[in-house]
């Protein structure tokens, strides 16, 4: 695997501070919700936050839908499964731009089976164009899941 580039280290960073404000932003329904531990380290992969009650969440923000009007949901990376398809996450939190930023909270679940059956756009990207994402118009991932706009700080 290519060393950390600039570029993912920056990603990293922004992964980080999505994770925060969404802890932030499920406060309220999670009262007991927080990073999971290892999480904190940036070497945990099964998922990003979790409750005392078992909820568990992966958190991705995709800064670049302001521009292309598309989520970009990574499913493999460098041959091996990746993101929506590692995750071990009950549910999946997501940030995105649609006239605004936005965010959608879905079952890991729900979202697997709409890309499967979306007939949505494969492409390759990141480090070394070594992933593999389908490409999910912001509208359809909005009207399939819903959205709430966050609130400014």
């Amino acid at each position: 695997m290519a060393v950390q580039s600039e570029h993912f280290r920056r990603n990293l960073r922004l992964g980080k501070k999505a994770e925060v404000r969404a802890m932030e932003l499920l406060k309220s329904q999670y009262p007991t919700i927080h990073l999971a531990p290892e999480s904190i380290k940036g070497s945990f992969k099964d998922y990003d936050l979790i409750d005392n009650e078992g909820n568990t969440f992966e958190v991705k923000s995709d800064t670049m839908s302001k521009d292309t009007g598309n989520i970009a949901i990574e499913f493999e990376s460098w041959g091996s499964a990746s993101s929506i398809m590692a995750t071990k996450a009950m549910f999946w939190f997501q940030f995105y731009y649609l006239d605004g930023w936005v965010y959608s909270v879905c079952s890991v679940e729900d979202l697997r089976h709409f890309l499967k059956f979306g007939g949505f756009t494969i492409t390759v990207g990141g480090e070394d164009m070594q992933s593999k994402m389908y490409l999910v118009p912001t509208y359809k991932f909005a009207n399939e899941f819903g959205c709430i706009g966050v609130p400014k700080r």
